[in-house]
């Protein structure tokens, strides 16, 4: 199920903007080598635990990345994150689990002058 969350983009632009400053890349509205798009997928599960004999149910939230090439339009680079999405989470809660989310996926993205 695909859902909207509130300032996610918001949460999403300044911190890859952030992260990928810190690595030596810059932001250019005229000629950038990449855009980044971002999807956040959320699917309620259960799982049979057979210890206690019962099915659990949770939702799990996939964060995907990726890095396109405005040229071809094609996927350059990619990387995803999963987490739990817990509904009790308070929305301070919920900006740390994304930030933390985008930073474990930019580690995999090399700096700047290794990129290429």
């Amino acid at each position: 199920m695909l859902e909207r969350f509130p300032l996610v983009d918001e949460i999403v632009t300044n911190t890859v903007d952030s992260l990928l400053q810190a690595k030596g890349y810059r932001k250019s509205s005229s000629n950038p080598d990449f855009r980044v798009t971002y999807l956040l997928v959320v699917e309620d599960r259960q799982v049979w635990t057979r210890n206690q004999r019962r099915v659990r149910e949770f939702r799990e939230g996939s964060f995907i990345l990726d890095f396109i090439d405005p040229a071809t339009e094609k996927i350059i680079w990619s990387g995803a994150e999963e987490d739990l999405v817990e509904e009790e989470r308070t929305p301070r809660q919920r900006r740390q689990v994304v930030e933390r989310g985008l930073q474990r996926i930019l580690e995999r993205v090399p700096a700047s002058g290794e990129a290429h």
